[in-house]
């Protein structure tokens, strides 16, 4: 596998939209559509395998002014292969601060573990958006050389 991580471009979006929509997600076009056009939407492809997209990350700083992981989906027939891994990553070289922070329910154990693998840690939690279901804030010290 040859993985490509770019700034998603709008002649992305049909296949951002697709990805999206596999997870059930009809609500979020206009969102994902303003993250593209806003410079703040990255992909991940399998060069090997074609040039589709394969999984996303939206990039914001809408939490208190400070670089956030928003949303980060990668299609199922990728999980477990490091994709995820290639977009965080991709994203802690090229955000121009020194904090990082991302989000996950509690009950989400893969992305939890995967925040914890790649040096993320417990920053707080947001009650009552997901009845039952804590969100988790996660901060990562970035350190650019």
């Amino acid at each position: 596998m040859t993985l490509l991580v770019e700034r998603a471009t709008e002649d992305d979006l049909a296949n951002i939209y697709v990805l999206d929509q596999a997870f059930g997600s009809s609500n979020r076009l206009l969102y994902i559509d303003k993250a593209v056009r806003e410079h703040g939407c990255y992909i991940v492809r399998d060069v090997s395998e074609g040039w589709g997209v394969i999984g996303f990350a939206v990039l914001t700083r809408h939490f208190f002014g400070e670089y956030f992981i928003e949303l980060l989906l990668v299609h199922p027939d990728y999980w477990r292969k490091g994709i995820a891994t290639a977009l965080i990553q991709h994203i802690e070289k090229i955000v121009p601060a020194e904090k990082l922070f991302t989000s996950t329910n509690e009950s989400n154990m893969p992305m939890r573990a995967l925040c914890e693998k790649l040096g993320y840690a417990k920053s707080g939690w947001i009650e009552n958006l997901d009845e039952g279901d804590p969100e988790i804030i996660y901060f990562k010290q970035i350190k650019h050389s």
